[in-house]
């Protein structure tokens, strides 16, 4: 395969699967959404401030997933003190924001999976103000991710940056 990419440049992008079940596994993983194309549709749709992208992020997972019992996209929160944070979201905002801005093919992922972008917006019409309006950064009272019984308080109470699983 190496030869034909060095003698053709057209084929540089190829890659070669060794089976049919290889290709369709790695045709499913390319076009699952995940934590990074969300927040790359939020941020670029909605520009909200990272304490209520992250807010939004995690009620849109946890939302979706109480009410049609599966995952609408990958991610993994974790337990910080303000609340659920996607850790790689997280870092992708504080390192290198500029980066928030591509869609990372989320357009045609979503193409297939209309709901998950419906109930995505209607998440931010919801929660989305409220963050960016109230001062629940710093006021636990007002930080609905911090009610006793929440997944996010469970974890938390294990330990800050404890996994926050979807059970």
């Amino acid at each position: 395969m190496e030869a034909l990419k060095e003698k053709d440049p057209y084929f540089k992008d190829v890659q070669y699967e060794s089976s049919l079940e290889s290709f369709i596994s790695d045709m499913k993983s390319k076009s699952e959404l995940n934590d990074e194309d969300i927040a790359s549709y939020l941020q670029t749709k909605y520009h909200l401030d990272a304490f209520s992208l992250q807010k939004v992020l995690y009620y849109g997972y946890a939302g979706f997933l109480t009410e049609f019992h599966q995952r609408p996209f990958n991610a993994h929160f974790i337990a910080f003190s303000h609340g659920p944070v996607d850790y790689d979201i997280w870092k992708r905002i504080k390192y290198s924001p500029e980066t928030m801005n591509y869609q990372f093919d989320f357009l045609q992922k979503i193409a297939a999976k209309p709901k998950i972008k419906q109930y995505l917006d209607g998440v931010v019409k919801k929660y989305g103000q409220y963050f960016q309006k109230t001062n629940s950064f710093n006021n636990d009272d007002e930080n609905p991710t911090h009610n006793l019984g929440t997944p996010w308080s469970r974890a938390y109470a294990k330990g800050q940056n404890t996994p926050i699983t979807d059970d």
